[in-house]
């Protein structure tokens, strides 16, 4: 599962225009996409710590939409 987000990620990488450094963001339904493939996914005990806070992050912009 891991593998799909990531090269859906290229793929929005490849397709969007560069953003400017500091300027990245994500779209409310972008992000509600990841915790879903997050909440489906199983990860190794090393992940978990980077997962975390990856998530949290995300849910921190997400209500921040």
């Amino acid at each position: 599962m891991l593998k799909i987000v990531m090269s859906i990620l290229d793929k929005i990488k490849s397709t969007s225009p560069s953003p400017k450094e500091g300027e990245f963001s994500l779209e409310k339904h972008e992000i509600e996409f990841i915790l879903l493939l997050i909440k489906e996914s199983t990860f190794k005990g090393e992940q978990v710590e980077i997962l975390y806070n990856i998530a949290f992050k995300l849910q921190q912009q997400y209500l921040n939409k």
